[in-house]
């Protein structure tokens, strides 16, 4: 009887640890699928904006983290690419998981396969003043962590302006309300020298994976953190100086040169010495060269900010001065006037870009609308007022083997130390002479190149530029119009760019952001400056629609207020 007594107390006994161990079993399942809900959550928020800053950042692959691209160490394992691109020197996209949550806080597994952490920094090229940005999802045991930051680039202490431009008013605003929100607490790394490297308003926050609530408040965190720091890289002006540019170039390389050294020196314990070197290294990039300083493009650069009504009033005249250049490459007059063909009138839109990325990726267009009875042809076309570049250096092509830079022309090479002309240079892009008289006329391109040839208008851009020295700006504009002795211009015929693939550019497309309005004194005359712009003409045929007919030029200001314009 007692025998029995026992073994029916060790069975309910047994019983009971089952059903603690079933209980805690599930716990951990349902933690594990509640970590899992979130770690999509954050990894998926953090690479889309990966994929969108591919895009728009143009970042192409670069083998210097190649031994990195896949590792194991220490029970972790992991993955690294490297990126670089015209606005950031290095960047990266890291990411490790465990089999398990190990050291330190302990915890359930994340599934099988434990915790999961995705990160991207981002090292800007030095003539871009914009900080640096880091960002770091994971979830671990329960927990779904956030660390963002926007590292600065200068002494704050001594750069006010910077943590106006990029630290105050709305940002530090939103920095106060994110250390406040409902389920979510905010933390600081523990390595004081960790924390001397960050910006004023670092984000370190965490919440449990399973508040639906937390999760989303890190993602919206992360949208925000990520989107302003990319419409400061659109719209920040290069820094002018030369001097100003390579002090930040030696601060970043000190930067990340000290986490590099912190991430090798906590690697060592989980992963030895010599896989957190390796990785550490990887993480930090390529060094910095004394040359890169000289070498950026931001990917929307915009000239300094104008009152509302100039801008406003600049951008309005630029969309009539392109409409009626269309016309003057054309040789069709202005609206009301006689025009050639089988009664077929002709309309121009322009669009006035105000960065020079979407110029370049813009194609003017042609079309045949309205009925039979009332046909109109249609031109859309592009322009641009493009600022001064200055001589540095601008990354046009990006492969996995290295960035191919192209110097811009220089103000000396193209003679311009004589007499510079005001007012930013006119890029325009329209459609040739030919296309715009074969859709008047009824006509096929094909037919009518067969008939006429290919041969590029090399007049062209030279009556654009009469044009603009005859130009009349409307009243707000005259300001800004040239106020010292009057200039006499001869203009020449267009300077045609053409394919060298043995040069360092190779095509047309990069021959002409390279290109300049060329200004010299005239032979003989050196009261005279001798003015030559460059053009491109595509083809005819032979090309896909887009590329065919197009007539690329650099042209004067029309605002510049030129006085003559001498045969």
């Amino acid at each position: 009887a007692e025998a029995a007594a026992a073994a029916e107390a060790a069975a309910r006994a047994t019983e009971r640890k089952t059903v603690v161990l079933e209980d805690t079993f599930a716990g951990q399942a349902a933690a594990a699928a509640d970590d899992e809900v979130a770690w999509e959550a954050l990894r998926g928020a953090l690479d889309g904006w990966m994929d969108r800053l591919r895009s728009e950042l143009r970042l192409a692959p670069s083998s210097f983290a190649e031994e990195s691209a896949e590792w194991a160490a220490g029970g972790l394992r992991g993955s690294l690419d490297g990126f670089a691109s015209p606005a950031v020197e290095w960047g990266v996209r890291y990411a490790n998981e465990a089999a398990e949550s190990g050291g330190g806080g302990g915890g359930a597994a994340l599934g099988s396969a434990g915790a999961k952490s995705v990160g991207v920094n981002l090292w800007l090229t030095s003539r871009l003043p914009v900080p640096h940005m880091t960002l770091y999802v994971g979830v671990r045991a329960g927990r779904a962590t956030l660390m963002a930051d926007h590292l600065p680039r200068f002494d704050l202490g001594e750069r006010p302006e910077h943590v106006a431009a990029f630290y105050g008013g709305e940002q530090a605003s939103r920095w106060s309300a994110a250390q406040r929100v409902k389920g979510l607490t905010p933390f600081r790394s523990s390595d004081p020298s960790v924390r001397a490297l960050q910006g004023p308003n670092a984000l370190a926050l965490h919440g449990a994976a399973a508040d639906p609530h937390a999760v989303s408040a890190l993602v919206a965190e992360l949208h925000r953190h990520a989107g302003t720091w990319l419409g400061w890289v659109r719209t920040t002006p290069l820094l002018d100086d030369g001097a100003e540019a390579e002090a930040v170039r030696a601060r970043d390389w000190s930067l990340r040169a000290a986490l590099r050294d912190h991430e090798r020196a906590a690697g060592e314990r989980f992963m030895g010495p010599d896989v957190a070197a390796t990785l550490s290294a990887s993480m930090a990039g390529p060094e910095l060269r004394a040359e890169d300083g000289a070498r950026a493009e931001p990917l929307a650069w915009r000239p300094a900010a104008a009152a509302d009504g100039v801008a406003k009033a600049a951008e309005e005249d630029l969309r009539r001065f392109g409409e009626t250049a269309q016309r003057v490459v054309a040789g069709v007059p202005a609206a009301g006037g006689a025009e050639p063909g089988e009664h077929r009138s002709l309309s121009v839109e322009v669009t006035v870009h105000r960065d020079f990325g979407s110029f370049m990726a813009a194609k003017p267009g042609l079309e045949v609308l309205g009925d039979a009875g009332k046909p109109e042809v249609l031109v859309r076309a592009h322009a641009f007022a493009e600022p001064d570049w200055r001589s540095f250096d601008r990354p046009l092509a990006n492969t996995p083997e290295g960035v191919y830079t192209y110097v811009h022309e220089l103000a000396a090479a193209a003679g311009t130390e004589s007499g510079p002309l005001a007012g930013p240079t006119i890029c325009l892009k329209l459609k040739r002479r030919e296309a715009v008289a074969a859709a008047l006329g009824g006509t096929a391109l094909d037919d009518l190149a067969a008939r006429e040839g290919d041969a590029p208008d090399l007049e062209a851009a030279r009556r654009v530029n009469q044009l603009a020295c005859g130009w009349q700006p409307p009243p707000s504009l005259c300001a800004a119009r040239s106020t010292g002795e009057p200039l006499r211009l001869e203009l020449t015929g267009d300077r045609e760019l053409l394919d060298a693939p043995d040069g360092p550019l190779g095509n047309k497309g990069g021959l002409y952001i390279e290109s300049r309005v060329r200004v010299a004194p005239a032979e003989g005359n050196p009261s005279v400056l001798r003015v030559t712009s460059p053009t491109i003409t595509t083809p005819l045929v032979g090309v896909p629609e887009q590329f065919r007919a197009g007539h690329y030029m650099k042209v004067l200001s029309p605002w510049a207020g030129y006085a003559e314009a001498i045969e």
